[in-house]
């Protein structure tokens, strides 16, 4: 059984998509000297955030964390003009660091996104997330702290070359090619 996306929602995610379709994650070692970097680059600091993501898969069959994943984020603290609980259908489809929010929906609390995706999926795992925002030209930059992972720093942009250009200009531990789901799966957090 699969699910029925509001029409509205999908144009929404589809225009911001069309922005930023890059995203790359590398491990770091230190998250405040990454911070006093990016300060130093002239990156804007666009405040602190942190929630809780709930991982979903499919009642009849595992997803590929690495290809696909749903999830629900529950904010407990944001920056962003959102409702406090988003749920995101996100798919890699590319080989290389692009990928797509097929589909994302605001709610106003988790059991109206639980109720959503009861039908066909069941929760993998959960994990919390906080980080700090950054920004710098046409680049979105978040410095993370991940429960169950080391530090990492994500950013995204239009194309690969510009992020590969930033780390370059920070240290950083290595290129991360799994997801955040499938990093937190293969260290057996799924349920």
């Amino acid at each position: 059984m699969g699910l029925t996306y509001p029409t509205k929602s999908i144009f929404t995610t589809i225009q911001r998509c069309y922005f930023m379709t890059v995203e790359i994650r590398a491990w770091i070692q230190s998250i405040e000297q990454t911070l006093e970097k990016l300060e130093k680059l002239g990156c804007t600091s666009k405040g602190t955030y942190s929630f809780r993501d709930y991982i979903y898969d499919l009642k009849d069959k595992s997803y590929n964390f690495n290809k696909k994943f749903m999830h629900v984020r529950f904010y407990e603290k944001t920056n962003w003009n959102q409702k406090p609980v988003q749920l995101v259908h996100k798919l890699k489809s590319k080989p290389d660091f692009s990928g797509d929010i097929i589909f994302s929906q605001g709610f106003d609390n988790i059991s109206q996104a639980e109720n959503f995706l009861k039908p066909s999926h069941t929760l993998a795992f959960s994990a919390f997330r906080k980080g700090t925002e950054f920004s710098l030209n046409n680049l979105r930059i978040f410095v993370e702290d991940i429960e169950f992972l080391k530090p990492s720093i994500e950013v995204l942009g239009v194309t690969k070359e510009d992020i590969l250009d930033l780390f370059n200009k920070i240290e950083h531990e290595g290129i991360i090619n799994d997801s955040v789901a499938q990093l937190i799966c293969s260290r057996s957090r799924c349920t």
